[in-house]
C-alpha cells in the first residue's frame, strides 16, 4: 500500500467520523430529540459523551496518521499486526546471530565401519555381499527398522522355537510398543 492510498483512506475515516459526531450528526439528533421531549438534564450527558467519543476518535486518527508512513513502507506489516491481534500470537522472535553448529561424533560405530567391506567386492569380484559376512542371528542380519518391526520379525521367524517365558516377554513387549507407537509416533 503506497502512502497516497493510505492517506486517502485515513481522510475518508476522518470525514465519516466528523459527519457522525460533528454538528448535525447522530449525537446532536439524539440531543435535540431529548431536549424537545422535555428532558433538559440529559443534554449535558450527551454533550459530554460526544466530546469523549470525539477525543477517542481523534486520538485513534492521530495514531493512524503517526504509524501510517511506516506501515505503508513495510509490505505485509498490516497483515502481521492483524494476525498477532486476532490469533493471540506474540511478537516474532528475530535471530540476531547464526546458531552454533551441532557437535556430531564422527567416529560412531556405524560411521567408523563405513566402507570396511568394500575390499571384499573389489578383490572378490563382487560375489559376496557384506551382509553375508555379518555375525548375528539370521533374522537380524541386514535388517533396518525400529524395535517393534524387529520384534515382530523375530516372533515370525523363531517364535515357535522360543522358550515359553521368553515368548511371553516378547509378546508383552510387542503389545506395549503397539500401544506406544499408536499414541506417539510419526506414522499414527
Amino acid at each position: 500500500m503506497d502512502p497516497a492510498t493510505f492517506s486517502s483512506i485515513v481522510l475518508r475515516v476522518a470525514v465519516s467520523i466528523a459527519q457522525r459526531w460533528g454538528p448535525g450528526g447522530g449525537a446532536d439528533e439524539t440531543q435535540s430529540a431529548h431536549s424537545q421531549s422535555g428532558m433538559e438534564g440529559t443534554t449535558c450527558r450527551w454533550r459530554c459523551r460526544r466530546q469523549e467519543v470525539q477525543g477517542i476518535t481523534m486520538s485513534m486518527l492521530g495514531g493512524l496518521l503517526k504509524c501510517g508512513v511506516p506501515l505503508c513502507q513495510l509490505p505485509g506489516s498490516l497483515l502481521r499486526a492483524a494476525r498477532s491481534i486476532s490469533t493471540g500470537m506474540g511478537h516474532r522472535v528475530r535471530m540476531h546471530s547464526i546458531p552454533e553448529l551441532k557437535k556430531v561424533d564422527r567416529w560412531t560405530e556405524k560411521r567408523s565401519m563405513f566402507g570396511v567391506y568394500d575390499n571384499i567386492g573389489i578383490l572378490g569380484d563382487f560375489k559376496a555381499h557384506p551382509k553375508d559376512l555379518m555375525v548375528g542371528p539370521s533374522w537380524l542380519k541386514a535388517f533396518q527398522g525400529n524395535e517393534l518391526q524387529r520384534l515382530i520379525r523375530k516372533r515370525k521367524l523363531v517364535g515357535e522355537r522360543m522358550m515359553t517365558q521368553d515368548r511371553l516377554n516378547l509378546d508383552k513387549r510387542i503389545r506395549y510398543l503397539y500401544r506406544h507407537f499408536n499414541r506417539v509416533g510419526k506414522y499414527r
